[in-house]
């Protein structure tokens, strides 16, 4: 603390470039390389500086590395004694603990900021950033893990403070440093171990319910007791709502397991979803959680309007995220690549094969097929065949956001046109079932169509769902819906023979065998060529958090709705930018390109962005899916389909 002292004296009064001096990599080629001497120690917290860009010098980054003994004792705990303080140990739960410790921090870094906050002179006193958690639990470059350390890692934005200004207020600047090391270490040290205890063991049963999910052929899960109705405009679950209450048929219990923990009452969020099951070898405590698992395969969630169907189609999108205690949706699970596809009017579509979907286009091949303005059958059969190239397993469809034209097309229009190019999509989701492995969940309240096609339905009635598969099976065959018997005799013109052309229509039509559909599970971009030794973005941002704009690149993800955050918008933004500007990109898969910029990124912080620092210091993980799903929106992408 002495040697950071004697730098920050130093630079009192002096020009805000001198900053550098602070800073760990300015002169190092390798950005993971430091130096001993810029490393500063503070009693148990270790910190350091990395600069942001010289236009404005004074805004720097502190990396604080977080004593590990006491979180150790408490994330470890648990873990059978051989692996207990391994760094391992610590990493795989970097989620729980930053979501925790960022939740923690946060509130007490804003409320020290306006305390210390001079509204005339704003520039002259310290302040400091930090990323603000939500309700679900990711990794964020607000607080990582330190392999080589073995430490958390908190990070955040510094603003240095400045006379009139321009120089550095280098006593203030100590001051101000000095005060947050207190505060954080103070926060550490008071950690209530109970709380962050129970955000650790929530997302590891979180994690045994998604392998038992896997391992046992379901898609998704929802305990009983879970709250899945928000407040408005807000993600906070609703007061006075309707606990969730599994169908008997569906119903599951599900093992989990809490080493050396006692026994973990879940009842006062879950609804008594988790029953204590006793004691077994190495201190565990043997417990299980009950709810309703909907298996694999075709799904159909009905029910009358304002019943709740599409409020727990919502829920279960949002299950591919683990929630926070307290959320309500703790133990609403459902597959990590679910991904939820509608009409997209107006999206573009580039290097696409659509013959899944479409019989012939006019004037364009299916094989690979491109559009600035794509109808809302084409944008919807593009959504599934792009979630299906980036290894989604689980399809959500809501009826109300969908092409009618695409998703069903009953006896009578299959009488009356003949020429249809669309494939409805009742053709193809047992096809993506049985031959792709790809679960689907429909949100049907005006069509009978799927009804034929279901593994199971849910009727859904004042927020409450029933099993109705059976009751379902029975009607069908009673009323025999897929026969056209009545449509045959609908008379439709004075001409008989029209009629007996219909007819001959409805003994073709309605038994035609597609062939199998061609599924591309290949996407590589194509970089722009330039004779510059390298390229980059002279625009880099987002527009009303809803568009990615790079340049003369941009894409509309409001559609992608599984990324609710502004941090993992930034987050997609600095990816795109990465996928446009790399020469390399062509020779790999996308999906392989994004993994490897989000390890980067999410691990180490640095961006090498041009994106203003207006708009987000800090990032928020995403899937690769969604980076996929986003660059295939991206206007003027060039794509080569393998």
């Amino acid at each position: 603390m002495k040697n950071f002292k004697s730098i920050m004296m130093g630079m009192q009064a002096q020009s805000k470039a001198f900053l550098n001096r602070l800073y760990v990599d300015r002169f190092s080629a390798d950005p993971e390389a430091t130096e001993d001497e810029k490393v500063f120690t503070c009693r148990s917290l270790d910190f350091w500086f990395q600069g942001t860009g010289r236009r404005n010098a004074e805004r720097v980054l502190l990396m604080i590395a977080l004593p590990s003994e006491g979180l150790a004792n408490i994330v470890c705990k648990g873990k059978r004694t051989d692996d207990s303080i391994s760094a391992g140990g610590l990493e795989n739960d970097v989620a729980p603990v930053g979501t925790y410790l960022l939740g923690k921090l946060e509130p007490r870094i804003q409320e020290w900021n306006e305390n210390n906050k001079n509204d005339n002179k704003a520039r002259e006193k310290a302040q400091f950033f930090v990323q603000k958690p939500g309700n679900r639990m990711l990794r964020r470059s607000g607080l990582t893990f330190d392999e080589r350390r073995g430490k958390f890692v908190l990070r955040m934005l510094f603003q240095v403070p400045l006379i009139n200004g321009v120089s550095v207020n280098g006593k203030a600047a100590y001051r101000g440093v000095a005060d947050l090391l207190d505060l954080v270490e103070e926060t550490i040290l008071c950690l209530d171990q109970d709380e962050l205890e129970e955000y650790v063991r929530t997302y590891r049963r979180q994690q045994q319910i998604r392998n038992f999910l896997k391992a046992n052929g379901y898609c998704a899960f929802v305990a009983n007791g879970s709250i899945l109705p928000r407040e408005k405009d807000c993600d906070s679950p609703m007061q006075g709502a309707i606990p969730f209450a599994s169908p008997k048929e569906l119903e599951v219990e599900i093992p989990l397991s809490d080493e050396n923990s006692e026994a973990y009452d879940v009842g006062a969020v879950a609804g008594d979803a988790c029953t204590d099951l006793g004691t077994s070898g190495y201190g565990e405590t043997q417990t299980s959680i009950t709810g309703m698992a909907i298996p694999c395969g075709i799904t159909v969630i009905t029910g009358g309007g304002y019943s709740g169907k599409s409020t727990l189609l919502d829920a279960l999108e949002a299950g591919i995220y683990d929630h926070v205690p307290g959320d309500g949706r703790e133990y609403m699970i459902a597959e990590k690549s679910a991904l939820k596809v509608c009409a997209e009017d107006g999206r573009p579509v580039s290097q696409l094969n659509l013959s899944a979907f479409f019989k012939f286009l006019p004037g364009k091949p299916l094989e690979a097929f491109s559009t600035e303005h794509a109808s809302g059958s084409v944008s919807q059969a593009s959504n599934i065949l792009e979630a299906v190239c980036g290894g989604s397993q689980l399809l959500l469809i809501d009826e109300d956001k969908s092409a009618t034209n695409f998703m069903i097309r009953d006896q009578m229009m299959r009488l009356l046109v003949e020429d249809e190019p669309i494939i409805p999509f009742t053709e193809r989701v047992t096809e993506l079932w049985k031959e792709q492995g790809v679960s689907t969940i429909l949100v049907i309240g005006g069509s009978s169509e799927y009804l034929h096609l279901a593994d199971q339905v849910i009727l859904m009635k004042d927020f409450c769902p029933r099993m109705i598969t059976g009751a379902v099976k029975e009607l069908l065959q009673t009323q025999d819906v897929r026969t056209n018997k009545k449509i045959c005799q609908f008379k439709v013109a004075d001409d008989l023979d029209m009629q007996e052309s219909m007819g001959a229509v409805a003994k073709t039509e309605l038994q035609e065998c597609l062939p199998a559909a061609n599924w591309q599970f290949s996407r590589r971009l194509l970089v722009k060529e330039t004779s510059q030794p390298f390229l980059f973005f002279r625009t880099v941002e987002t527009e009303n958090e809803k568009k990615v704009i790079l340049d003369e690149y941009s894409a509309d993800v409001t559609m992608l709705t599984a990324m609710s955050s502004h941090e993992q918008l930034c987050t997609l933004t600095v990816v795109m930018e990465r996928l446009l500007t790399d020469p390399q990109g062509v020779d790999r898969e996308i999906m392989e390109n994004v993994a490897v910029f989000l390890e980067d990124l999410l691990k180490k912080g640095k961006t090498g962005s041009i994106m203003p620092e207006t708009q987000s210091w800090f990032y928020e993980e995403i899937r690769p899916l969604d980076a996929l799903c986003c660059i295939n929106r991206m206007r003027g992408a060039e794509f080569k389909a393998k």
